[in-house]
């Protein structure tokens, strides 16, 4: 797993107004992937395959939980719209298209303590962004001391990013098999967020 974290952030409501315009940048990549690939190919896309291997190697079922950069990757593919949240999640949507994994973009004020990545215990659930309870129980998860708030799946209520957040925290769930320089691919993505989003690279490393 690869981790940024980012201070003096601000994260625009509308982010069709940034830079180049990131709402035209999203859809530029979007057209660019339905003409690589059809939404029937979209588990073999480099990342997707790697995450759902990596589901089954858990024991997780990625037909049945599957990973978030897969469900965005569909929906692009199925050429169904695109809807802005503000400039942070649509970055994180961007890199996720862009490299088929699962990305998590969290605001750090609500994240206590360590943050580890480990299975869920039997007892654990949030409440997700998709506005439901999710049960955590043997699912991959990124916690810290309050108990698990993401997942390469959905992210929970409790870290989600808005207007008012100045300082985060990136995830990057990378899992083995996937072909790419990570010290690369971390320059790519905080360059990418600094882009739209203003602040500073606070720090970036892998954890295990």
């Amino acid at each position: 797993m690869a981790i940024l974290n980012y201070a003096k952030v601000k994260v625009a409501e509308d982010a069709s107004g940034l830079g180049e315009g990131l709402g035209k940048s999203l859809e530029e990549l979007a057209v660019a992937r339905r003409l690589r690939y059809t939404a029937e190919e979209t588990g073999n896309i480099p990342g997707v395959a790697e995450s759902r291997q990596a589901f089954k190697a858990l024991g997780i079922d990625p037909s049945r939980y599957r990973p978030s950069s897969e469900a965005l990757l569909r929906r692009v593919l199925q050429d169904k719209p695109m809807f802005s949240v503000n400039s942070a999640v649509d970055v994180n949507n961007y890199c996720s298209i862009k490299y088929g994994l699962p990305f998590g973009i969290y605001d750090l004020a609500s994240i206590q303590g360590k943050v580890v990545c480990r299975l869920g215990k039997d007892s654990e659930t949030y409440f997700g962004l998709n506005g439901r309870e999710t049960s955590m129980s043997g699912k991959l998860l990124t916690a810290d001391e309050s108990g698990p708030f993401g997942s390469p799946v959905v992210d929970s209520e409790r870290t989600k990013v808005t207007s008012a957040a100045n300082d985060l925290l990136h995830v990057v769930y990378v899992f083995p098999g996937y072909d790419i320089d990570l010290t690369e691919l971390l320059s790519d993505v905080g360059e990418m967020f600094v882009k739209w989003n203003g602040g500073e690279i606070k720090e970036s490393y892998f954890l295990k």
